[in-house]
């Protein structure tokens, strides 16, 4: 019996509305976005366990539940980490497992340690732009019109 092959298709998240990428073997975006929704829904799952699922909903299934989203968020000690961490905190908001004002700071802490990253190297970005200034035909003086 063979497995089929996964699909890349967006699988329905166990909140309305939202829907959580299947990661690919190499996103680390959606790698990240699968784990942080995964530790919200099991957080809650878990509390209902213990509680009662009328306790789903509650306050503190979603206080524990936000706690767990969070954790689960990626470091903020490389480019992709933090590209990562900022669709983990939008994808919260929507979630409304990260409050908008909790977000601002996350927000702020990513721009921060992004600023405090080595700099990319320019050199492959001036020799992609080199090349094509030198692809692109040359505009001669007599082609322009002024009125």
């Amino acid at each position: 019996m063979s497995e089929s092959p996964k699909s890349t298709t967006a699988q329905p998240a166990t909140e309305p509305g939202v829907q959580t990428p299947e990661p690919g073997p190499t996103d680390p975006t959606a790698l990240a976005l699968a784990r942080c929704h995964a530790a919200y829904r099991k957080a809650k799952e878990a509390y209902a366990k213990v509680h009662g699922p009328h306790t789903i909903e509650s306050y503190e299934a979603e206080k524990l539940a936000r706690q767990a989203y969070r954790n689960a968020m990626p470091a903020l000690t490389s480019r992709e980490g933090i590209h990562a961490f900022i669709a983990c905190v939008a994808r919260g908001v929507i979630l409304e497992a990260i409050r908008e004002n909790t977000s601002s700071r996350l927000l702020y802490a990513a721009q921060v340690a992004l600023g405090g990253l080595p700099r990319e190297s320019h050199h492959s970005i001036s020799t992609s732009s080199s090349q094509e200034n030198r692809e692109r035909p040359a505009h001669s003086t007599n082609q322009l019109t002024w009125n």
